[in-house]
C-alpha cells in the first residue's frame, strides 16, 4: 500500500557529495513554497541511491527539517553504516514510525557524520515541478538550493509493498445444515 507522490528516475546526471572536504553534511530536496508538489502530502517512506567512496565510516541517516529554523520535526528510523555501502549506487529506504504531514519550507535531507565520503544520486534539470521543489544541500552555515535538479528516488505515503505474506491454511471445518 501507499500512495507515491515523488517519483524520480533513477540513475540521475550527477553526484552530491555528503562529507569530509565535500563543505556538506546534509543534502536533500526541499518543498520550497506552498506550490510545491510535496507540500501536504503525507510522508512514511523515502528512497534514495546512496554510495561511499573509498574507506568512509560513519552514519548515514535521514530527518525532516523545518525550513524557518532548521528544527527537525521528524526522524526517519533508519542508521546506515558508511563502511557498509557499496562503491556502485544501490538503493535504500528511510522510514518514519508515523507518516509526517510534509509543510512548506520543510526539508527532508539525508545527513552524514564520518570520515571519507557518501554520495548520492541526483539530478542537474528538473523532474518534479520546477522551483517549487528543489534539491539543496548545507554548507555548514546555510542551504544552497539548486532550483532545477532533484534527488533520485522517491517518497510514499506507505512501504510500497505492504503485507506480502499469506495466511495460515484453516483446517479442521466442517459443514452443517442449519
Amino acid at each position: 500500500g501507499g500512495v507515491t507522490f515523488y517519483d524520480v528516475a533513477y540513475p540521475g546526471n550527477a553526484v552530491g557529495g555528503l562529507g569530509a572536504g565535500t563543505g556538506s553534511v546534509r543534502y536533500g530536496e526541499e518543498a520550497r513554497i506552498s506550490s510545491s508538489v510535496l507540500v501536504g502530502k503525507s510522508l512514511k517512506t523515502w528512497n534514495v541511491y546512496l554510495r561511499r567512496v573509498g574507506t568512509s565510516s560513519g552514519s548515514v541517516t535521514a530527518v525532516v527539517r523545518r525550513g524557518s529554523d532548521d528544527l527537525v520535526v521528524a526522524t526517519f528510523n533508519e542508521t546506515i553504516a558508511a563502511s557498509g555501502l557499496p562503491t556502485s549506487f544501490a538503493e535504500r529506504t528511510f522510514t518514519l514510525t508515523s507518516p509526517y504531514v510534509i509543510q512548506s519550507g520543510d526539508r527532508i535531507l539525508v545527513q552524514y557524520g564520518g570520515s571519507g565520503r557518501v554520495e548520492m544520486s541526483a539530478w542537474t534539470t528538473d523532474q518534479v515541478d520546477g522551483s517549487n521543489t528543489r534539491r539543496v544541500r548545507y554548507t555548514g552555515s546555510s542551504y544552497i538550493g539548486a532550483n532545477a535538479s532533484d534527488i533520485a528516488g522517491s517518497m510514499s505515503s506507505g512501504t510500497g509493498s505492504g503485507d506480502t505474506t499469506p495466511p495460515v491454511q484453516v483446517t479442521g471445518l466442517a459443514v452443517t445444515p442449519a
